[in-house]
């Protein structure tokens, strides 16, 4: 399939969910609130209603995620994003950037994405680094992120900040692996998805 037919398909796509699901969980929405403002709803299934209400926002959320990510994903290829990325958070400290570009599936491309973005910003903002670097490459179905920076080194999952420690969840849920190195002459960040 050509790259503008993927790219039609993938708007194609995003138009239905916005149109169908995206909607339909909205109104079932306002059903739900019209539900609860009943007075005369037992407190014990007022609660189990406000349950189901918060659920359907949370899907709400992901229906919208995802539609932005088919528009993003149409507009610029993985690498491109994160290539503009780094240049914006790294600013001057950005050295080399040795980006693939790779397919993977929506959700491994937008993992690989938000990953990217909170390393680049880790190393940016604690490392004390002048230089820092990022690749990406594909290997058949895996991805591979590589963040290296010349800093302090000390950077570990289960340190104190969320950064590092919600990558490291991120990971596993996407059922991959994360590698730190971490020492007085920096730290080299690799994920595999």
């Amino acid at each position: 399939m050509s790259n503008l037919k993927i790219a039609s398909e993938k708007i194609r796509i995003a138009q239905d969910l916005h149109d169908g699901i995206a909607q339909d969980l909205v109104a079932l929405g306002y059903q739900f609130d019209l539900m609860l403002a009943e007075p005369e709803i037992p407190a014990n299934m007022r609660s189990e209603l406000r349950t189901a209400r918060f659920r359907i926002d949370e899907l709400i959320t992901k229906v919208r995620r995802e539609i932005f990510a088919l528009r993003q994903l149409n507009e610029n290829s993985l690498a491109v994003r994160i290539g503009k990325s780094a240049a914006e958070i790294c600013g001057n400290l950005m050295g080399r950037t040795d980006l693939d570009e790779v397919t993977g599936t929506l959700d491994q491309e937008e993992e690989i994405y938000m990953i990217a973005c909170e390393l680049l910003r880790n190393s940016a903002k604690h490392s004390g680094a002048s230089v820092i670097e990022i690749s990406l490459r594909q290997n058949e179905n895996l991805l591979y992120l590589e963040v290296l920076d010349n800093g302090n080194g000390g950077a570990e999952v289960n340190q104190s900040g969320f950064g590092l420690k919600g990558i490291g969840e991120k990971v596993r849920n996407a059922s991959g692996v994360l590698k730190i190195i971490s020492n007085k002459e920096g730290t080299r960040t690799q994920i595999t998805l």
